[in-house]
Order: structure tokens, then C-alpha cells, then sequence
């Protein structure tokens, strides 16, 4: 994700203004399950635990879906999410080369890219994972680093998104290095 496009500042409600709302939802439309629009919902993982204490806490039967990246997960956090009713986490994972990892400077490795998959579905949740190509290093080799990737995790994801076609944003590096060679603007 591109942070001009998304910002880099984190700006955290209320949980309790949170889960009054989800409260709110629930009684004046039968909501039974939402998707956490965050697009790194488990950055501040204490938040996270706070949040999955509220719900249970009130006892609110509802099932809800959230976004990380592969490097901010551990066991005990996605069990306390499943256990107050998430049941899919959605994991951009990019790519399966580490090459392709290294470049666009993703902060992960792939051993992080295989862990965090089968940790979320050792937890009970079902595994989204977003996957990228288009990149202009891309070669034989890079795309059967993906296939092994995805080899890898296959038992572990309930759904691969591969239509992630690279974009490159005005202002980020990818495009400065290629607008010139690729002709786009």
C-alpha cells in the first residue's frame, strides 16, 4: 500500500466508543459480522488483545475479519482474536522471492511470509493472502519463487488474491526509477 495514498499516521478511537458502535450496529440492523477497515489493524498489538477483551467482555456473538502484514502476528494474538470472533485475517504478502522482498523494501522476510499463514491457520482463522506481479525485475525464476510460495502455504490460506497488478503511485519510488523506461505517468 502506498502510505501517500493512505498516510502514515495512526489515529486510534475510543475502544469503548468502538464497541458501543459494533453494539449499535448489532441492535438496530442485525450486523453479525464486519470487516476491520485498517489496512495494519495489528500494529499496536496491546490494542489488539484490549479490543478482543472488549468484545468478549460483552458477550457480543458477532465474527469480524482484520489486515496485518506477516511481521506483526504471534500465536497468542491470533487466538485471542479468533477466540472474540475473527475468523479471517488478510496478510499482504506480495511476493514469494526475496529478491522482489528485498527491492521493494517490504520489511519482511519470506520464512516470515510462510510463518505468519500457518500461524493463523494453527489459530482457526482463515488466511487471505494478497500476492503482487508486474514488477519490472520479474523473471522466470522470481514467478516460480511465488509458485513455491504459494506450494509452501496452500494447506494454510483459504483464498490467494493474485490479481494484484503493480501500480506505481506518482511520488514513490518505483515509479521515479521506471516512468522513463516504461513510458507512464
Amino acid at each position: 500500500c502506498d502510505w501517500q495514498v493512505f498516510g502514515q499516521k495512526i489515529r486510534y478511537y475510543n475502544l469503548e466508543t468502538v464497541i458501543d458502535d459494533i453494539q449499535r450496529r448489532i441492535d438496530a440492523f442485525g450486523v453479525t459480522s464486519f470487516n476491520i477497515a485498517d489496512d495494519c489493524f495489528t500494529v499496536n498489538k496491546r490494542r489488539v488483545f484490549e479490543f478482543c477483551e472488549h468484545i468478549q467482555k460483552r458477550n457480543l456473538k458477532i465474527l469480524w475479519q482484520a489486515s496485518s502484514r506477516a511481521t506483526l502476528v504471534n500465536p497468542d494474538l491470533l487466538k485471542a482474536m479468533k477466540d472474540s470472533g475473527c475468523f479471517q485475517i488478510s496478510y499482504g504478502l506480495e511476493r514469494g522471492d526475496p529478491e522482489t522482498l528485498r527491492l521493494t523494501r517490504k520489511g519482511v522476510s519470506l520464512e516470515q511470509n510462510i510463518l505468519a499463514p500457518k500461524m493463523a491457520a494453527a489459530a482457526g482463522l482463515q488466511v487471505y493472502a494478497n500476492l503482487m506481479i508486474g514488477f519490472p525485475w520479474e523473471t522466470p525464476e522470481s514467478l516460480d519463487n511465488n509458485l513455491k510460495l504459494i506450494h509452501e502455504i496452500w494447506d494454510d490460506v483459504y483464498l490467494f488474491q493474485i490479481s494484484g497488478t503493480l501500480v506505481p503511485f506518482p511520488g514513490t519510488e518505483i515509479y521515479s526509477t521506471n516512468a522513463n523506461d516504461y513510458d507512464f505517468k
